[in-house]
């Protein structure tokens, strides 16, 4: 039944009502912290803009501010595919093929996952809408895509507008399209890999990793 509030949030830093539960990794972690012999002096929590490392900061904090024996101090600073298409459907109330194509929108991504259940919530339609998507693309554009953006070097970029076109594009091909050996490409494809916008884990294929990124290139190279 959907309630008389907008569950979903755009803004970074705090636990939404609805959030990708890190609840396994947070366990982990305190567990490990509060044993007899702890097993790690640090954590580092990495990951680009918009994936939930505030989020998951949070919650850690507020689970030893609850313990007497923790003094924590100023501790401020992905996602399941099942398990948001269920959340859509369950808080949206749209059809389960709805909720699964919202779901692989977003790519698992927990930014997108919020501003798209904030915008579907508020449009109260049950399918997507083009107003919708819209509306994500200029929330990714400003509050992510734009720093992400402006962070790679003019080689990245080039290469990426012609990643863009497919959401798997096999490295031979790319080299085809744009007349460069391995060795060229090689710099611009860790520099965008550790960015966090493409994934190579699979042998001679370029993933990409974020929702509606095309779109956000497209719009880029077309003031160029």
């Amino acid at each position: 039944m959907k309630t008389a509030y907008n569950p979903y949030t755009i803004g970074f830093g705090r636990i939404p009502a609805h959030y990708i539960s890190r609840d396994i990794l947070i366990e982990d972690i305190i567990d490990n912290i509060s044993g007899d012999e702890i097993q790690g002096q640090a954590y580092k929590l990495t990951g680009i803009r918009g994936t939930g490392k505030t989020v998951t900061l949070t919650a850690i904090e507020r689970k030893l501010c609850s313990d007497d024996e923790w003094i924590v101090i100023g501790v401020k600073p992905e996602g399941n595919h099942t398990m948001i298409r269920s959340d859509y459907v369950k808080t949206l109330g749209v059809s389960t093929e709805v909720g699964d194509k919202l779901a692989a929108i977003t790519k698992g991504y927990a930014f997108a996952y919020q501003a798209l259940g904030k915008y579907m919530w508020e449009s109260g339609e049950k399918d997507i809408t083009e107003e919708v998507l819209a509306r994500l693309d200029e929330a990714l554009s400003e509050k992510v895509y734009q720093k992400i953006w402006s962070e790679l070097t003019p080689k990245e970029r080039w290469f990426l507008g012609y990643i863009v076109n497919k959401d798997k594009m096999p490295v031979s091909e790319l080299l085809e399209l744009t007349g460069q050996n391995k060795s060229q490409f090689s710099k611009p494809r860790q520099g965008l890999k550790k960015k966090g916008v493409i994934d190579t884990s699979i042998r001679g294929m370029i993933t990409i990793r974020l929702p509606r990124l095309k779109e956000f290139v497209e719009s880029q190279t077309e003031d160029l």
